[in-house]
Formats: structure tokens, sequence, C-alpha cells
């Protein structure tokens, strides 16, 4: 066998083995992918379940003391996200709303110094 035929086979051999690893790496990645997505389906029954409970406890469906004191522990760590979720939305609103105040006295602010300064101009040239 001479250096080419040598060459050759070396790269069948070499792209033989990347298909084979670039197959694997994209079944890999599609199967990441669907249990990613199924993680996101498991979350969202538990989420609609935890709802589910949550309104028959309010309804006073649920009679179970034990089962009642567990629930309004982790019913409360919840309230506690929520007052925090609604104290950050409340206070991104009002620094928006502060940077709102703020650059209109700014854009007041600029004004009035233009206002002076023509005003100082014509001063200098005797126009009053």
């Amino acid at each position: 066998m001479n250096k080419f035929d040598e060459m050759t086979k070396s790269l069948a051999d070499l792209y033989q083995k990347i298909t084979v690893s670039g197959k694997r790496a994209a079944a890999v990645t599609r199967m990441r992918i669907e249990l990613s997505g199924l993680d996101r389906e498991r979350r969202d029954y538990y989420s609609a379940l935890g709802q589910k409970v949550n309104e028959m406890r309010k309804s006073g469906q649920i009679s179970d003391a034990g089962l009642l004191v567990i629930l309004e522990m982790e019913f409360d760590k919840i309230d506690r996200i929520t007052r925090k979720i609604q104290d950050t939305s409340d206070e991104i609103r009002k620094l928006n709303l502060s940077d709102t105040h703020q650059e209109g006295q700014e854009e007041s602010d600029a004004e009035s110094m233009k206002r002076e300064k023509s005003e100082n101009l014509l001063d200098s040239f005797g126009v009053v």
C-alpha cells in the first residue's frame, strides 16, 4: 500500500469517526431537549396541582388538620414570594416614574439654561 492509499484510508476513517461522533452528539442534544420539555411539562402539572389544592383549602374542602398545617406552611412561603414579587415590581415602577420625572426635570433645566444664555446674550448687546 502506498502513502497516498494510506492517507486516503486515514482520512476515510477520520470522516467515519467524525460522522458517528456528530450523529451521537445530535442524538444526545435531541434527548436533552426532550428531557427539558418533559421537565417543564412536569412543573406545569405540579403548578396546576398546587393551584387546585390551594383552591380546595380556601373553600374548606380539605379538613385533615395535619395536612392543613403542612399546606399552610407551604402556601405561606408562596405568599411571601408573591409579596416580594409585588414589592419588587412596585420598586421598578417607582424607579421608572422617577426616571421619567428626572428626565422631564432635566429637560426643563436645560430649557431654562438656554433661555438664560439667550437673555444674557441680548443684555450684552443692550437689547432688553
